[in-house]
């Protein structure tokens, strides 16, 4: 059986400006990675029975990546820092419990949780809307995506995936507004029309946790008709109780909640290299707490407890789509080498129910519809690769808050809820890209995009019976970005250097200009119109390497942001009740930098070496915490400390089981921003302690259908919180998950 890794291309040097509590998860580094070799040594010394015909160097399909240039291209070859999630990995390795939990072993990713149905990747040191999710091309992202960590990315089912792609950096020149950190890309899984007559089979995964006292299901119908359609259809059900955290914290109240999922993908090949393909999703959360915000939170490291007696989220999205692909080898779409054109229909809702301290209840929230359609053509010319497109977005965000234990006349529904009601956005843009082979050792890929945003919300005020009254906001906003990547082969399918320069920018949203709704662990955020594009420009320079016949494959990679009228929260010097008033305000010039590194060693045909390393460090201009009123330079909020994982894994060449062991670990971080310091609720008086987590795991193929796996993660019962989560991790945890093809 050949199991899926994660690609390793996109590593990074430490810099001399690194901080000295750098010093000390080195010396962690290096002797976790001494533990770790003796273990794959002694491991390898121990040779498995070997099959007639088995005895073959273990090989790995190439990874492949469309995200990165909007063009089928292997890892390895594009400019860019990328990787790949496969669906064996996702379901029969990590046995990801969410999207964003998936992600967690990715060099440079950091996965902050507000609470267990809230994960917030962190990309380059940015989260929330300043990064972009794709599915199958289309904008996850929408105008009411807050700041900072939010729960959106949850709401994908990471079964549905047939692999995920991560492009790191500045990707707004092909993918437009809020790809500024990076882009990821979750391909879904589909079952293409290949056998005649009809072929159907069926699949039910289970999975199993103890720290949650969790049990996930999916089932699976999928087949083909006649060499021309395939179908796939599937339906999941998760329900997580209270999470045992490590060591003597134990259980934590009011962590549970639940999930339902399900999906259907149809493709038509109505014509040779003519595909059609409709899809529809559905995803439902109910009642996932934000538990930092509660009494009932647990106090860690000097955290202080919330004061709601309940604060609940739940959470819809559906998804249609029609998706026409036109072309491949061999054969022109007319007068282009490919096209691909797509239509989608896409709902969000979300439902916040809340009873504070007073225990007065409010029930909130919004709906967004987003119609939306992009196309992009391709086309080769005496070498020179010419991709075009452009997409429209249209959001129509309704919005509610129901105050029913308001006292007598003031006891109503307000017109709206944490954003403006009755509101519409549009996001429209088209780009050029232009990739130019010189030879067989220099490559370079120019492109250039123009973008257009605008926004239009009536019902501004949060409470019209207050004064003064907020008025409608009308704007609308344009960018210009371009982007130049250069790819060097010295060495070629052995050595690649890689270097560019990227613009990319985020226009204003919904939640930016009009939003009201707490944010952190006391500020009250309030509209804040007049508000300007955000605009970036990243500096990378990399090197990918792939020796001893592809056994050994390393990537380093180095980048520099730099940050012009980032909008910032910023304190008014107002209370509005026990609260401190903060609005937007594009105040924070800066920079944001680091380092990756990422490496895997086939050592010998049964066991492998892997692992990553990251540091990220960034300044933007805000207000510090009042009474200072001085704008100055100050850390970006919640950026992740240096990470890193090592891991070794054996696997015989008969392949029907496996077994891998990982040590993660990430360092102190004590650099904080004016909000962080006031974010106590997740974030202890100081910053964030560092840890080491270890994980054991392992696979078997009882058949040709059926395979089983079984994790044992946080083997030393660690007490630990990623930094600006909102609870702490789980504590030991035995996962078990079985899948059965029939």
């Amino acid at each position: 059986m050949q199991v899926g890794f994660r690609s390793f291309h996109g590593l990074r040097a430490l810099p001399p400006s690194a901080p000295p509590a750098l010093a000390a998860l080195a010396c962690r580094f290096t002797l976790a990675a001494l533990v770790l070799a003796g273990a794959a040594a002694s491991v390898g010394a121990q040779d498995a029975p070997v099959e007639p015909g088995s005895d073959a160097p273990r090989t790995r399909l190439p990874e492949v990546t469309v995200t990165a240039t909007r063009a089928e291209q292997e890892v390895f070859e594009v400019p860019y820092t990328a990787q790949t999630l496969d669906a064996e990995f996702l379901g029969g390795v990590k046995l990801a419990r969410t999207v964003p939990e998936a992600l967690a072993e990715t060099p440079g990713v950091a996965v902050q949780k507000t609470s267990r149905g809230q994960g917030s990747p962190f990309l380059r040191g940015f989260t929330g809307f300043r990064t972009l999710f794709l599915i199958d091309g289309i904008r996850l992202n929408n105008s009411v995506f807050r700041e900072g960590p939010n729960q959106y990315w949850g709401t994908i089912d990471p079964l549905t995936i047939e692999r995920l792609e991560v492009v790191k950096g500045s990707g707004s020149v092909l993918y437009g507004s809020d790809a500024v950190g990076g882009t990821v890309n979750a391909i879904t899984r589909e079952r293409m029309p290949v056998e005649e007559g009809f072929v159907w089979e069926r699949r039910l995964w289970v999975r199993a946790a103890s720290a949650d006292r969790s049990l996930s299901e999916r089932a699976e119908l999928a087949g083909n008709f006649d060499g021309r359609l395939g179908f796939l259809a599937g339906a999941a059900a998760r329900d997580f109780g209270d999470l045992r955290a490590g060591n003597h914290l134990g259980r934590l109240p009011n962590t549970d909640y639940r999930e339902r999922d399900g999906d259907l993908k149809l493709t038509w090949r109505f014509a040779p290299h003519h595909r059609l393909v409709a899809a529809y999703q559905e995803f439902r959360m109910d009642d996932a707490p934000r538990t930092h915000r509660t009494d009932r939170s647990d106090l860690w490291h000097g955290t202080s407890r919330g004061t709601d007696a309940k604060l609940d989220f739940d959470q819809r999205r559906r998804l249609a789509y029609l998706q026409w692909h036109w072309g491949g080898e061999g054969d022109r779409a007319g007068p282009f080498d490919h096209v691909l054109a797509s239509v989608s229909w896409q709902r969000q809702e979300e439902e916040q129910f809340q009873i504070a301290a007073n225990r007065r209840r409010t029930f909130q929230g919004f709906e967004v519809d987003t119609p939306a359609a992009f196309a992009q053509v391709r086309r080769t010319i005496a070498g020179l690769e010419l991709t075009a497109g452009g997409e429209y977005y249209h959001d129509e965000v309704s919005s509610f808050r129901k105050d029913p234990d308001e006292p007598n006349v003031l006891k109503r529904i307000r017109p709206r809820g944490p954003v403006a009601d009755d509101t519409e956005y549009d996001l429209a843009g088209g780009f050029l890209q232009a990739r130019l082979p010189l030879g067989k050792s220099l490559e370079i890929t120019a492109a250039g995009r123009y973008s257009y945003a605008a926004i239009d919300a009536r019902t501004v005020d949060p409470d019209p019976l207050a004064a003064p009254v907020i008025g409608p906001i009308e704007d609308d906003f344009s960018n210009v970005s371009g982007g130049v990547r250069v790819l060097v082969r010295p060495i070629e399918d052995h050595l690649h250097l890689y270097a560019g320069v990227s613009q990319a920018f985020r226009a204003p949203n919904v939640s930016d200009a009009t939003s009201f709704d707490i944010a952190g662990s006391g500020d009250l955020e309030t509209p804040s119109p007049g508000l300007e594009p955000e605009e970036y420009v990243t500096v990378e320079v990399g090197a990918k390497v792939r020796a001893l016949g592809g056994r050994l494959e390393t990537g380093l990679s180095y980048f520099f942001t730099d940050i012009d009228g980032m909008l910032v929260r910023t304190p008014t010097g107002v209370r509005i009740g026990n609260l401190t008033e903060v609005v937007r305000a594009n105040v924070g010039d800066g920079w944001m930098k680091g380092v990756e590194f990422e490496a895997r060693w086939q050592a010998t045909d049964q066991v492998a070496l892997f692992g990553n390393f990251a540091w990220t460090e960034g300044e933007v201009d805000q207000f510090g915490n009042p009474p200072d009123a001085t704008l100055r330079r100050l850390p970006l909020s919640k950026v992740p400390p240096a990470t890193g994982l090592l891991g070794v894994r054996y696997e015989p060449l008969a392949g029907r089981w496996w077994v891998e062991a990982l040590a993660q670990f990430a360092g102190e971080q004590d650099q904080l921003a004016p909000g962080d310091e006031r974010d106590t609720q997740r974030i202890p008086p100081g910053g964030s302690p560092g840890y080491t987590v270890y994980t054991l795991r392992g696979g078997y193929r009882v058949s040709e259908g059926l395979s089983a796996t079984l994790a044992l993660e946080n083997l030393t019962d660690k007490d630990y919180r990623v930094h600006g989560s909102g609870l702490n991790e789980s504590g030991f945890n035995a996962i078990a998950s079985v899948d059965w093809r029939f």
